[in-house]
């Protein structure tokens, strides 16, 4: 894998990983 891709993949998990969270936050926000 080179470079960018990696860089790529990374951003991918953040992003995946901040939309887990404000779903986690916004079901307790609705509870």
């Amino acid at each position: 894998m080179s470079k960018s891709q990696l860089v790529i993949a990374q951003s991918k998990i953040a992003r995946l990983q901040a939309l887990k969270n404000l779903t986690v936050h916004g079901s307790l926000i609705i509870r």
